[in-house]
């Protein structure tokens, strides 16, 4: 999973919702989420193909991660982490019976 990440590029960005968030640049092309639980474990990796205002959404269980271009907002409903890495909670969606 990690190697589709550029590791001499990635910065930790902050922490929510329990996950230590990171941003780097992908081997590829554009960048790459890395989620972390508070003591290093549970790794999660997401990376966007770039060139876009969005590059990459990672989303695990109710929460949404997203980075975005310089100065770009993401859309609205979005915490800023950094300059380019946003968060919100996802609503969980239950089925109804109609």
């Amino acid at each position: 999973m990690t190697e589709r990440v550029d590791v001499e590029t990635v910065r930790f960005v902050g922490e929510r919702a329990g996950f230590r968030v990171y941003l780097g640049e992908s081997t590829d092309e554009g960048y790459c989420i890395l989620l972390t639980g508070p003591d290093g474990t549970d790794g999660r990796v997401g990376c966007g193909g770039g060139g876009g205002v969005v590059d990459n959404e990672l989303q695990v269980e109710q929460n949404a991660f997203r980075s975005a271009s310089d100065g770009v907002s993401p859309g609205d409903d979005w915490e800023a982490i950094s300059e380019n890495v946003y968060y919100r909670e996802v609503p969980i969606e239950t089925p109804t019976d109609d």
